[in-house]
């Protein structure tokens, strides 16, 4: 398997692991090795909120 390949296996192992039905973000991996080394995010925490029903599903009105 050419590391490119793995590299794709690898972090596709991992994001198995946290799949939600309100899951979205944007997401960048480091690997080296065939392990994820560094690891950089940033949650949809508005979508994660409506997901749970924590905030209207609709525009909010000041």
């Amino acid at each position: 398997m050419a590391d490119s390949e793995r590299n794709v296996e690898v972090v596709r192992r991992y994001l198995r692991t946290f799949v939600t039905r309100v899951q979205s973000a944007c997401k960048m991996y480091r690997l080296a090795g065939g392990r994820i080394v560094q690891f950089w995010g940033e949650q949809d925490l508005y979508g994660l909120l409506r997901g749970l029903e924590m905030v209207p599903d609709g525009p909010i009105e000041f």
